[in-house]
């Protein structure tokens, strides 16, 4: 299913910025409503943020998070070499905004990496020493009576009366 999610996404890629003349190389601004550039999505990150909204009954489903992380980490490299790029051709951009891009991305790159060590590489080490159930990042604890719940801020007693006064939502 990703798979074919992966490539409607790149096609539309494709297609709106063929049917927008885009240069990948040199691309003036444009401030118009294209609806070819209106096309091009954020689909993969909204379709996380949706589906971990929904609450912990769907954590169990979003073990790509860690693969939406490198995406993003991949995204601001090539936003970032871009940026580079078209600064050394001169292109028709203000420079001011190419280093703005530049240090913009390098911010986030800093953030996603911080984010990526934290969540994913010191979880590797700790792993070893507590043998804890974990999904989507978030350590889990045993509850017989209601499926699992994720460790949190909230006391487990509190999720326990929450779902008891919301039964139709889990």
């Amino acid at each position: 299913m990703l798979i074919v999610l992966n490539f409607h996404i790149a096609s539309e890629i494709f297609f709106a910025s063929r049917a927008a003349n885009y240069s990948y190389l040199c691309q003036s601004v444009s401030y118009s409503y294209d609806p070819n550039e209106m096309r091009v999505i954020h689909i993969l990150m909204y379709s996380y943020y949706g589906l971990s909204a929904i609450g912990p009954s769907v954590y169990p489903y979003l073990w790509w998070k860690k693969y939406l992380t490198i995406i993003q980490l991949i995204q601001f490299i090539f936003g970032m070499c871009h940026a580079f790029q078209s600064l050394g051709r001169g292109c028709n951009f203000p420079v001011w905004m190419h280093w703005a891009l530049i240090f913009y991305g390098g911010s986030l790159l800093l953030l996603f990496l911080n984010f990526y060590h934290k969540s994913y590489l010191n979880k590797k080490n700790k792993s070893s020493q507590n043998a804890s159930v974990s999904c989507n990042g978030l350590p889990h604890t045993e509850d017989t009576s209601n499926n699992t719940i994720p460790s949190s801020p909230l006391s487990r007693d509190t999720i326990l009366r929450r779902r008891s006064l919301h039964p139709h939502d889990h």
